[in-house]
């Protein structure tokens, strides 16, 4: 079945906006060229950098088009493994194959924790939400109003079973907690009050490529 069009809603789930992600041996040199927070579009129109990303990820629309419009050299390498993506470009990081990266800024905490990396995140100056909402798309002409439906059983679930759970809740806040200055106030506004109903949004798929994962 081709699909023409997606039926696109945000879910009851943040997650705070996408990071350069470095090593702290090279994160004062990327800071000293290119501000704090890192200017993206100087960062990765600089030769002198390596950028490195799995070749299938994709961030939101906003970081998509920087990337397409300022990553104009050739100091670019992409990763091609399918398997375990954010593992390999860290190490990657790590053995000195590329100079930085985008991710979200819990992923070194994970494999920080895991194995000492020495990993950390720059904050980016483009970035202008605190928080990335998650999203999920369905085909618009899946029979049976399928799309709506099946994002309406997801969010009663989330919104009945899982965000009110505090095993949930302090799951999220081991990975999160560092990345917002109150997670609880967060949570609770972002997450738990959170109107779902007003950020409904069909997109074209030509788009859909774009949409972060």
């Amino acid at each position: 079945m081709q699909i023409n069009s997606l039926y696109i809603q945000y879910l009851r789930l943040f997650t705070p906006p996408f990071n350069i992600i470095t090593t702290a041996a090279k994160a004062p040199e990327l800071t000293t060229k290119h501000g704090i927070p890192i200017n993206l579009v100087s960062l990765l129109t600089d030769e002198n950098f390596t950028y490195g990303q799995a070749d299938a990820r994709r961030f939101s629309v906003q970081i998509n088009n920087i990337i397409e419009n300022s990553l104009t050299h050739s100091n670019v390498s992409m990763s091609w493994s399918s398997d375990n993506e954010s593992g390999v470009v860290m190490e990657r990081l790590k053995h000195g194959s590329l100079d930085y990266s985008l991710d979200y800024p819990f992923i070194t905490s994970y494999f920080n924790k895991g194995n000492q990396s020495n990993i950390v995140n720059l904050a980016i100056a483009q970035n202008k939400n605190k928080l990335v909402p998650i999203a999920v798309g369905c085909a618009t002409n899946a029979p049976n109003d399928f799309a709506s439906q099946a994002i309406k059983k997801i969010n009663h679930t989330l919104k009945n079973n899982i965000l009110v759970s505090e095993q949930y809740k302090n799951n999220q806040k081991y990975w999160l907690n560092e990345h917002f200055e109150d997670f609880n106030k967060t949570y609770t506004q972002y997450v738990l009050n959170f109107d779902s109903q007003t950020n409904d949004a069909p997109i074209n798929t030509a788009d859909q490529n774009k949409e972060q994962r």
